[in-house]
């Protein structure tokens, strides 16, 4: 047990320098990946390893979306080393909680403390010259809304804001405003957009209405937000809004969408034929990539899921990552969340948040099982 505390101790100064160099855009960023072996290696001084089922079965359905999309790989004879890199960066989020969480009765709370004043540190560490001028900052905010323009904005808005609405709910005052306070000052409008929909939703829904967590009820309503979304995209890309936009704002959609209509409709347009079975997991990056100067990543993680993988795939995906995943209210909430920054950002390969992610509804899933001990 010591010495699976040390590691954890040790991961956390590898997330703390990976952290800071994925600011500085340092290669530095892959001692993340580091954390893996590293709690693995705690496991040769304690073999009282248990994995929990609900992060076996998210292990599963990735492994098994990836093992199906190879076979279409292999149909069309276009392997390639990023459909390895995506798997990897797919699944390694997913092991590394696995391990974490892997000594029974460890406290994953304290463990979730832990990584949440690393990811703190590291935002103050990378911004300090900024914070020490936190009027300018506060008064910019307000014309910050609409210029998507910040000085402290960063990559960390989203496990901050993970963080954040996970202090929320469990109503831990102190450590909320505080990641709530780094959140803001992060300043991602999407992940700021998506907190202020969860938490408009659960007091509605769970306050206001006083409605009881009903699991299908929520899974539907996910799957119907999705829906829309890929209607919205698909009508959008038909110019079935350009007019109605241009005439009422006085701008193109495509500046309306901050250049991503362009972008939209030309990958649609170039991976249609494969809509069914896919395009295989890294193909919108290998194409804009190379079409693109300084657009290498789909803005949308529901359209990169949908053309990589196809519709069956996704439609799978969709189903079982919602019904896997969801340990109560609170875990329906966070999925929300994190599925609002699947529609028009990039967060599905990458760790940092899927980590975080994973590691909390571990919790979640702790604190039902020893309720049903009890």
């Amino acid at each position: 047990m010591k010495i699976h505390k040390v590691a954890i101790y040790l991961s956390a100064v590898l997330l703390l320098v990976a952290s800071y160099c994925t600011s500085l855009e340092h290669s530095g960023r892959y001692l993340k990946y580091l954390i893996f072996p590293l709690i693995g290696l705690s496991f040769l001084f304690n073999r009282k390893f248990v994995v929990k089922r609900f992060i076996l079965n998210n292990f599963i359905l990735f492994l098994g979306l990836s093992l199906c999309n190879f076979f279409v790989l292999l149909y069309k004879n276009q392997i390639n080393t990023r459909f390895f890199e995506e798997v990897f960066l797919l699944l390694i989020p997913i092991l590394t909680v696995m391990l974490i969480t892997g000594i029974k009765n460890g406290d994953i709370g304290k463990t979730i403390d832990l990584y949440f004043k690393t990811y703190c540190l590291s935002f103050v560490a990378f911004f300090w010259k900024d914070l020490l001028d936190l009027g300018n900052l506060l008064s910019s905010f307000r014309s910050a809304l609409t210029l998507s323009e910040f000085p402290t904005e960063s990559w960390l808005a989203f496990p901050l804001g993970v963080f954040s609405l996970y202090y929320f709910f469990e109503k831990r005052k102190w450590y909320f405003l505080i990641s709530f306070f780094f959140f803001l000052l992060a300043f991602k409008r999407i992940a700021i957009l998506g907190f202020i929909v969860v938490i408009i939703g659960y007091w509605v829904y769970f306050k206001l209405l006083k409605q009881k967590f009903n699991p299908i009820g929520a899974l539907k309503s996910l799957v119907i937000l999705n829906t829309v979304f890929i209607s919205v995209i698909y009508l959008l890309v038909s110019n079935f809004f350009t007019t109605f936009v241009k005439t009422h704002t006085g701008i193109t959609i495509n500046h309306f969408t901050q250049g991503r209509f362009v972008v939209y409709k030309d990958v649609i347009n170039q991976f249609a034929t494969d809509i069914w079975t896919g395009s295989t997991l890294g193909s919108t990056h290998l194409y804009l990539r190379n079409k693109y100067e300084d657009y290498q990543y789909l803005h949308s993680d529901i359209l990169k899921i949908m053309l990589e993988l196809g519709i069956f795939l996704f439609i799978i995906w969709l189903i079982l990552f919602i019904a896997i995943n969801i340990k109560g209210k609170k875990s329906i909430l966070l999925i929300l969340f994190l599925n609002i920054l699947f529609i028009s950002d990039n967060v599905f390969i990458y760790f940092d948040t899927l980590f975080i992610f994973y590691l909390i509804i571990s919790k979640y899933d702790n604190d039902i099982s020893q309720k049903t001990i009890e």
